[in-house]
């Protein structure tokens, strides 16, 4: 098998000789080539004729040799064959360097579904396998009900293909083949539930938990996702200009979802709040006093809401803040807010809001007075 150690080289003319000589930043100028070697014997595969082309064919010919997967130069005979099972485990081990633990996670469970169906070598793999894998997923049962749904489904044969993309093997799906989902309508709190979880931190003499007011009030005005709140500290608060901050924290081995760290405007009433905690360590802190566990904040959200017989999870503030954000400024601005890598991820919030309002009741009888009368 190759080493994993690839350069860039140029093909030179130095004292009337050629040779190889490597890329180092500056000149030689292109056209470049790559250099690895197969025990002592190198070999050398054309680059492009930029730097740019080169150093990204360097990334993925590097990718390949980290796999064990084929090379077009090595002979047959040199060739190991791998399966999807041993590509999977070398794909996630970057995954796990590379992503957040959740999206390890997810690609793990995927992974995991599809190398125990399609238990292939690579060069083996065709179109058919993975029709086969979308049928299979949708015939699993779990307690007499379909185990996955449509968009589950669908978000799995983008993952297990992108896998594929990464490890060699060329597109195989054509655009029609993924499974297709209707988007759901964006949920999220009207001004009356949110008033009515707020009035469920306090009892019947005005006095409550201010813990879990500040965590409603928190959850609301910054629009953090679970992960950001855990890790939220009062060093991330700047009091002055009164906005929060996400931001890495390498000594917990944490990072921001799109390594993009940010910083969001709060409300003076936020501020006010966490001026009332004592402002050490994290802002949401566990019974030991350090970072609370990944369901904790979840089953608080629930016992509050229980309080007012209503339902009520975390992501659905986050969700809240983005639809109304977006009623008031550029879809960019709320996506930097978000934290969102894709704006097209930001534009399911564009011009969403409550039919249930008065406004909204008195706009329908307006529109209709005329053909009503």
């Amino acid at each position: 098998m190759a080493n994993q150690k690839v350069s860039i080289v140029a093909r030179v003319k130095q004292d009337g000789k050629r040779k190889w000589v490597k890329h180092e930043g500056g000149t030689p100028a292109g056209p470049f080539y790559l250099r690895y070697c197969q025990g002592s014997t190198p070999h050398y595969i054309h680059a492009g004729d930029t730097i740019e082309d080169a150093r990204a064919m360097k990334r993925a010919l590097e990718r390949r040799l980290r796999l064990g997967l084929k090379l077009e130069s090595e002979p047959e005979s040199e060739r190991e064959r791998v399966t999807t099972g041993d590509a999977a485990k070398q794909y996630l081990l970057e995954i796990q360097a590379h992503k957040a633990e959740a999206t390890w996670v997810k690609y793990s469970h995927d992974l995991g579904l599809f190398t125990s169906f399609c238990k292939k070598y690579l060069d083996e793999i065709s179109r058919a396998d993975l029709l086969d894998f979308i049928t299979h997923l949708r015939g699993l049962k779990a307690k007499g009900r379909k185990q996955y749904g449509a968009h589950s489904i669908h978000d799995m044969i983008v993952n297990v293909s992108t896998f594929l993309k990464a490890v060699g093997v060329p597109t195989l799906l054509k655009r029609n083949d993924a499974p297709k989902y209707a988007q759901p309508i964006v949920k999220f709190y009207s001004q009356d539930k949110l008033s009515s979880l707020l009035a469920a931190c306090k009892d019947e003499n005005g006095d409550g938990d201010e813990r879990e007011h500040l965590l409603i009030l928190f959850l609301l005005v910054t629009g953090f996702r679970r992960d950001e709140v855990r890790h939220a500290e009062f060093s991330d608060v700047d009091w002055v200009g009164k906005v929060i901050r996400v931001q890495d924290k390498p000594r917990l081995g944490w990072h921001t979802k799109t390594w993009e760290q940010r910083e969001v405007p709060v409300t003076d009433s936020l501020i006010e709040a966490l001026r009332k905690v004592e402002p050490v360590g994290f802002i949401f802190k566990s019974e030991q006093g350090g970072m609370t566990a990944k369901n904790d904040l979840y089953k608080v959200v629930k016992r509050i809401a229980a309080r007012q017989g209503v339902e009520a999870d975390l992501h659905t503030f986050r969700r809240t803040f983005g639809t109304m954000w977006s009623q008031k400024v550029p879809l960019q601005v709320v996506q930097k807010y978000m934290g969102h890598k894709n704006l097209l991820t930001t534009m399911r919030y564009l011009g969403v809001s409550d039919v249930r309002t008065k406004a909204t009741r008195k706009a329908v009888e307006e529109v209709y007075a005329e053909v009503e009368a």
